[in-house]
């Protein structure tokens, strides 16, 4: 056999650690981070949840709670899921309604505004969203961070979803030739 010729061996994978969909593995997870200066002090939080978590973190900004505009920021995570640097994001704005808004412009970018546990699990699990957006001044940090453990907890469900998933695509590659 051509790779016991090249000293390749394989490994049996545990039935446990078998993945049937896209569920997040944090050890091979990339997820850009980013806010504005509404959400420097929970996206600090989030930083550490996900670091312990074993995610690599590429924090966009801001770092600052000087006024600055959300829309520079989520283009920054928009960007880093597009291009493939990172397979997830997330942007904390005052609501996550705005930076919902701006991530869902990017091909590729699924972005969902999450406000609780459900939706968070609803967004990976029909939509296999791939961006998470929060709000700042809308949730505290505990709640927050219960949202994103959710959110990167949850598997996409694909053999009941993909339909779902083959529309947006297709509606979004007709909208791209306009």
């Amino acid at each position: 056999d051509r790779a016991k010729d090249f000293k390749i061996s394989f490994l049996e994978a545990e039935p446990e650690h078998e993945a049937t969909f896209s569920k997040p593995v944090p050890s091979a997870t990339t997820v850009a981070l980013g806010s504005d200066h509404t959400g420097v002090a929970l996206k600090d939080a989030l930083r550490q949840m996900l670091s312990e978590k074993n995610f690599r973190v590429i924090d966009v900004g801001t770092d600052t709670t000087e006024r600055c505009e959300a829309i520079d920021y989520a283009a920054s995570v928009g960007e880093a899921v597009r291009h493939k640097r990172a397979a997830f994001g997330v942007m904390i704005d005052g609501t996550g309604v705005e930076s919902a808004m701006v991530l869902n412009k990017f091909l590729g970018v699924r972005a969902a505004a999450c406000h609780n546990e459900f939706t968070a699990r609803a967004a990976r699990a029909s939509i296999d969203a791939n961006v998470l957006t929060l709000g700042a001044k809308t949730l505290g940090e505990d709640v927050a961070l219960s949202i994103a453990e959710t959110f990167f907890d949850t598997a996409f469900e694909g053999i009941q979803n993909q339909g779902r998933l083959n529309k947006l695509d297709a509606l979004a590659a007709k909208l791209l030739k306009r």
